[in-house]
Order: structure tokens, then C-alpha cells, then sequence
């Protein structure tokens, strides 16, 4: 099913100056599943985690990035690499996750980072880039519809 978001999200993959993105809405208006599809049509490789489910990643995320990876590729069984699309998911139950972030974006550039929330955010998100999505609009059910 096609999103008219999958245009921003193809913009923020391309910009020179990507940040990490915060790809926020309402519970349930489709962003875990955009996410995952943009990630497989448009990346190399997709890494997801849904972060409430991996509390030992979320421990890591007050240390240093190569323990942060060290800890992702003991759940995923490979660590992300360059043109991998992270994507951390339910990011609004992690308290630490802005500053993990923005070490891991600055540590390695080459990963596309996406956090999917439904509420909450940075307090400055200054390091972020932001699109919020809406649900599914008339045009785009009617694209659904065939």
C-alpha cells in the first residue's frame, strides 16, 4: 500500500544533510509499517528493533556506541553498517534513547537512523530531523483500493 509520506521519507534518505529521523503520529496510523517497507525498498540492509522487547539494549544505550553496537549485533546477530536503516521503534519508553541517538548518528554517519514514536521527542530536537504522519487520507485509500 502506498503512503504519500514515502516521498518524505525518500527526500530524508537523500539529503546531504540527513539527521536522524523521528517519524512520529497517532497509535496505529501505519509508521512500523511504513518504516519497514521504506526501509526494504530504499536501504541495503534494515535493522529493527522494537525497543521496549530488548531492556538489554536499552541498558546499552547509556554507554559508549561500540557497546551499543556490541549489543545490537548480539540481538540481531550482525551489527548495522553503512546504507543499513536503523530502525528503533516504541522509542517513547526509553528514556535515554535522544542522547543514543545522536552519538550513534555522530559515531557513524553512514547508518540512516529512524525512531518511531507515537508521542514524546527530544526536548531540543535541533540534531533531528521530523516528519509526522497522519493516517491513511482519501487519496490514499483510494490508491489501496486499485
Amino acid at each position: 500500500m502506498e503512503r504519500y509520506i514515502a516521498s518524505d521519507l525518500k527526500a530524508w534518505k537523500e539529503s546531504p544533510d540527513r539527521r536522524p529521523l523521528i517519524l512520529k503520529g497517532v497509535p496505529q496510523c501505519g509508521k512500523t509499517h511504513v518504516a519497514m517497507d521504506f526501509g526494504i525498498g530504499n536501504h541495503i540492509d534494515l535493522t529493527y528493533f522494537d525497543v521496549p522487547e530488548h531492556p538489554e539494549l536499552e541498558d546499552s544505550f547509556e554507554s559508549d556506541v561500540d557497546d551499543m553496537f556490541r549489543e545490537m549485533s548480539l540481538i540481531n546477530g550482525t551489527p548495522p553498517g553503512n546504507g543499513t536503516l536503523l530502525v528503533l521503534d516504541h522509542v517513547e519508553h526509553c528514556d535515554g534513547i535522544w542522547d543514543a541517538v545522536s552519538r550513534l548518528h555522530h559515531g557513524h554517519p553512514g547508518i540512516h537512523i529512524m525512531c518511531v514514536t507515537s508521542r514524546g521527542g527530544p526536548k531540543d530536537d535541533d540534531g533531528f530531523d521530523t516528519i509526522v504522519m497522519r493516517p491513511m487520507c482519501f487519496g490514499e485509500f483510494v490508491l489501496a483500493c486499485g
